[in-house]
């Protein structure tokens, strides 16, 4: 590398640094505020905002990783050991391994919901949503485990020491392709595929069969309208995230990048970057397109200004 590219090399991992942290802050305020009004809000107790809770808790998982990834980057190494490396992959992992079963399970549920109404009742009504949940987290855990066996530290030099997965026959590429290929396909390609064949359906379904709706029907059905289109974003901007990280990552281990490319490595941090824009947009998205969302947000922090401006009276009578 020349100078010149070192320097530039250097401010983009400055400003890239900078840009996480403000993702890091905005992602971490905003799902703990999911969190928080979904637990306290009678209104917002509903079988989709269930699922929106615990996607609000994997992101929060998932951006605990932000100081590591900032870190690594900065410094080009790994300065936290083995033990700590390994955790990274696995909230890294079981975030994404989540979040893609928990949107496929709301894409099938508004599926259900507008595309047959009865159907929906049953499958809730059998199906505790609760479990599935918890299910999906332990699931999420146990594909993540082999993965975690080979997460180890990989000391190149004296003064870079990476944090990385030692694959059997790791001088080929031809393990990290499959391992790519494999994680890809769970938790991208195959979901993606569901996931538009139920979107397609419920948009077919609201286009057609609304205008010839009784009154009573059309109000619902426009509710549920509105969830849908909630949950459709929230997946939109899911796959306009993931889609150059998975893009990358099959062309880097497939050979069709060079190796020696200085573009590598900024690519791959940018992909990763997109990754951590999407764990921080959601309530950003609640907020716009959920009015009960909004208003629950909206609640919290006048309740935090009526608690403060209470304090300052209380305060003033005091000194009075």
């Amino acid at each position: 590398m020349s100078i010149l590219t070192i320097e530039k090399f250097s401010l983009f991992t400055l400003n890239l640094s900078i840009l996480l942290f403000i993702v890091l802050l905005i992602g971490l305020i905003g799902n703990l505020l999911v969190i928080y009004v979904v637990l306290n809000y009678g209104l917002l107790k509903t079988v989709t905002n269930k699922y929106l809770l615990h996607l609000a808790l994997s992101d929060v998982i998932f951006l605990s990783g932000v100081p590591f990834f900032i870190s690594s980057i900065m410094t080009r190494s790994w300065l936290f050991g083995g033990f700590t490396c390994k955790i990274f992959f696995l909230t890294q992992g079981v975030n994404q391994y989540t979040s893609i079963i928990i949107l496929s399970l709301l894409s099938f549920d508004r599926y259900l919901a507008v595309c047959h109404a009865a159907k929906s009742i049953a499958w809730r009504s059998r199906f505790n949503p609760n479990i599935l949940i918890i299910s999906i987290w332990i699931l999420s855990f146990l594909l993540m485990l082999p993965i975690i066996l080979f997460t180890t530290l990989d000391e190149a030099g004296a003064s870079a020491v990476q944090c990385t997965i030692n694959l059997p026959l790791s001088q080929s590429r031809i393990p990290y392709f499959i391992y790519v290929a494999y994680t890809s396909s769970i938790t991208f390609f195959l979901p993606l595929t569901l996931m538009t064949f139920f979107h397609i359906k419920i948009i077919y379904r609201l286009r057609n069969r609304l205008p010839r709706q009784h009154c009573r029907s059309r109000i619902s059905m426009r509710a549920r309208r509105k969830v849908t289109i909630l949950v459709l974003s929230v997946i939109s901007v899911h796959l306009i995230c993931c889609t150059p990280y998975w893009t990358f990552q099959m062309l880097a281990t497939s050979g069709l990048l060079s190796q020696t490319n200085y573009i590598l490595i900024p690519m791959s941090s940018l992909t990763q970057f997109l990754l951590f824009v999407n764990s921080s947009t959601n309530p950003i998205l609640y907020a716009f397109l959920s009015e009960v969302f909004r208003t629950s947000f909206k609640r919290v922090f006048y309740c935090c200004s009526t608690i403060n401006n209470n304090n300052e009276i209380i305060q003033e009578k005091y000194l009075d």
